[in-house]
């Protein structure tokens, strides 16, 4: 009786025990099928990575770890920094947003001038009055 369902078993397999080319093509879709379901595991960065990403140093990173979104990774301050890419990012197109909307020309004082953002003061020289 249940000889039938073992020959139907084993004449899918090659002479050496192994699923032959339609079983071993089905059971390729079902992992790529269930690896596809499986949530992707966010990637974190370093600190090097998201210096590289930014073309920033390492120390500019670390000193606005808080504003790109950072974890500190293990015990005290000293412990390392990950970060999100997609929140790092995020954090980057905010200050372009911000950078942008104060470079909007700034009515001048009269007699002093700006440059980057620094105040000028004209200088006279009293010496060749």
């Amino acid at each position: 009786m249940g000889g039938g369902a073992t020959a139907a078993r084993t004449s899918a397999r090659a002479p050496n025990g192994a699923p032959d080319g339609d079983q071993t093509e089905a059971i390729a879709r079902r992992v790529a099928a269930l690896l596809a379901e499986r949530p992707e595991v966010p990637r974190y960065l370093n600190t090097g990575a998201v210096a590289e990403m930014v073309g920033m140093s390492e120390h500019w990173v670390r000193e606005h770890a808080a504003e790109l979104g950072g974890s500190r990774l293990g015990d005290g301050e000293r412990g390392c920094l990950r970060f999100d890419p997609e929140v790092v990012r995020a954090a980057i197109q905010r200050r372009r947003l911000a950078r942008a909307t104060s470079e909007e020309p700034q009515q001048r004082r009269s007699g002093r001038a700006s440059a980057g953002g620094v105040e000028l003061v004209e200088f006279r020289d009293r010496s060749t009055r």
